[in-house]
């Protein structure tokens, strides 16, 4: 393993992302953008800059602590239950509309 595969592998565990370009070695945090970018030429200085920068992330979101919610596959609606839907949403439409009306006249 080289010193460059170390180096990547430790700031992958701190998520940072580490690339060697040639001549210099660009630190970034995952998914950051090039504002976000260390430019080096030195993999040391790479290593130290890119642990200066994971202390200053904030703690990760758990999976277990986070509202996982799971997505629950349907069943395409049935003919059924498509027109039941349709006039429930017509006698809503109407209940709304003698109610506005009743409201005005009072």
């Amino acid at each position: 393993m080289t010193r460059f595969e170390i180096v990547a592998a430790q700031l992958a565990a701190l998520g940072l992302t580490i690339t060697n370009r040639p001549g210099e070695y660009v630190v970034n945090v995952r998914g950051g953008g090039d504002a976000t970018a260390y430019l080096t030429d030195d993999l040391d200085d790479a290593l130290d800059h890119g642990r200066a920068v994971a202390a200053t992330l904030p703690e990760p979101i758990s999976p277990s602590t986070a509202a996982v919610r799971r997505r629950k596959w349907r069943r395409p609606m049935s003919a059924k239950r498509q027109r039941r839907r349709m006039i429930k949403a017509h006698n809503y439409r109407l209940r709304g509309r003698a109610v506005r009306q009743r409201r005005g006249e009072a």
